[in-house]
């Protein structure tokens, strides 16, 4: 029998040696230094996701049995070391403290006795292992390994998951109902889905179409027929890969697009119809099932008292690499001991991430390289226009541009003094009250 599943204390596995994340090791306890050392970030996310729901059951370690009867893990290292930093957080080859703590935490909420009995692929022959982890971890192999699911995939999933169907798939599917073979067949291919949302997100494109948003359902506000049309021949070019990306980059480029489809006859002035119909009929809508009530959660602490800038319960999901980097120190830079590091880092991040919105998004009459404080007041306007804040949610954006004047200065001259005034110092419980306010703001900027 070539392998054989088995549950396995924690104690008896062995990291792997020669761990292709990093050049060989000498030991198990080397090789538990190096994982710890090279991924510490992403280790402890790890751990707290297992911490609260267990191991991936669909990806159980793979461990074979040496010579002297030794269990090395070929595949899930992370996994294990996860495990034996929540289960003897003491023990972490490290001089970190703050980051020991943080195990030390996850250990006592976490299941530690069913944590330490690991379901495991038993091989006893290495190479057999070999070829199987070998499958799983590089690429396709035209079909044999794992096919990675394209951003249309992902989006679908999301929205069976959620039970919220996005803007963007709603087109889609509109289109996709209504087409013809040839348009079927060119859909099936990888569809650039975000490219199509990047469009609709943007209010001039959007509105030229001839739809709007309500409420995260699309509506259409012209005749179907012409709507249809307009958003067929917007659909028909992502597809084909007529317009990509770098076409629809900016919101210039996006404009220029528009005319473009105009001079073709397409984005025709007509008629608006008396009320805006939503793109799918009700038996083409997602069924919409009531949430399950959340599990009664232990109460926090209050803000103020947290050591870092962000809570530890905020999560942003933030696509763009140096941005996303400068998010996750900022979640575990300790800004009571380094209020200088974590106010500049801060200011970087909001720049970012307004930057990011206002290419994204479409933010009308305002560029990436204007004043802090006119873009901020930009896509204020914007996001309350187009419903997506409300006026009354937007208080700590109104402070911060010292829109009421009850300010002494402004607080955007206060972050721009975090990183050019020499004489201007930041403290730990401004920075914390200002993330406070901001936070909701902040978390629409990258939906």
């Amino acid at each position: 029998m070539p392998y054989f599943q088995k549950t396995i204390q924690l104690s008896k596995l062995n990291l792997n040696k020669e761990n292709p994340r990093f050049p060989p090791t000498e030991s198990h306890e080397m090789a538990l230094k190096t994982m710890v050392e090279s991924s510490s970030d992403q280790l402890l996310n790890l751990a707290k996701d297992i911490a609260v729901n267990g191991l991936n059951p669909s990806e159980i370690p793979i461990v074979y049995m040496d010579e002297e009867s030794n269990l090395t893990v070929k595949d899930g290292n992370r996994r294990i070391t996860a495990l034996l930093a929540i289960t003897k957080p003491n023990r972490i080859p490290t001089s970190n403290k703050a980051y020991i703590k943080r195990f030390v935490n996850l250990k006592a909420k976490a299941d530690v006795d069913r944590l330490r009995r690991v379901p495991c692929i038993v091989f006893d022959d290495e190479d057999e292992a070999d070829r199987w982890v070998q499958l799983k971890h590089t690429g396709e192999n035209n079909g044999v390994g794992t096919v990675s699911w394209n951003g249309l995939m992902a989006e679908r999933f999301r929205c069976h998951r959620t039970k919220e169907m996005s803007y963007q798939l709603q087109a889609y599917d509109f289109v996709e109902t209504h087409a013809d073979e040839s348009l079927k067949q060119q859909l099936v291919t990888d569809f650039p889905i975000t490219n199509l949302g990047r469009l609709i997100s943007n209010p001039n494109f959007r509105k030229a179409m001839g739809f709007q948003l309500d409420d995260g359902t699309l509506k259409y506000l012209i005749p179907k027929e012409e709507a249809l049309r307009n958003l067929t021949k917007v659909v028909s070019d992502l597809a084909t890969k007529t317009i990509r990306v770098d076409d629809i980059k900016t919101t210039e480029k996006m404009d220029e697009y528009s005319d473009s489809l105009k001079k073709l006859g397409y984005f025709r002035e007509v008629q608006p119809i008396s009320v805006p119909q939503p793109v799918l009929e009700p038996k083409e809508k997602l069924e919409i099932l009531p949430r399950p009530e959340a599990k009664t959660k232990k109460e926090l602490p209050p803000t103020m008292k947290r050591a870092r800038l962000i809570p530890e319960e905020c999560s942003i999901t933030i696509q763009e690499p140096r941005t996303n980097n400068i998010y996750q120190e900022l979640k575990v830079l300790n800004v009571d001991r380094f209020p200088n590091a974590v106010s500049v880092l801060f200011r970087v991040f909001i720049e970012l991430s307004l930057n990011r919105c206002i290419q994204d998004k479409g933010v009308q009459n305002i560029k990436t390289d204007s004043e802090l404080v006119n873009k901020i007041k930009r896509v204020h306007d914007h996001f309350v226009s187009n419903g997506i804040m409300r006026m009354e949610d937007m208080q700590g954006v109104m402070v911060l541009c010292n829109v009421a004047g009850n300010q002494p200065i402004p607080m955007t001259k206060q972050f721009n003094g975090y990183v050019h005034n020499s004489s201007f110092h930041p403290a730990s419980g401004d920075l914390k009250t200002l993330w406070d306010n901001l936070q909701p703001f902040i978390m629409k900027l990258w939906e």
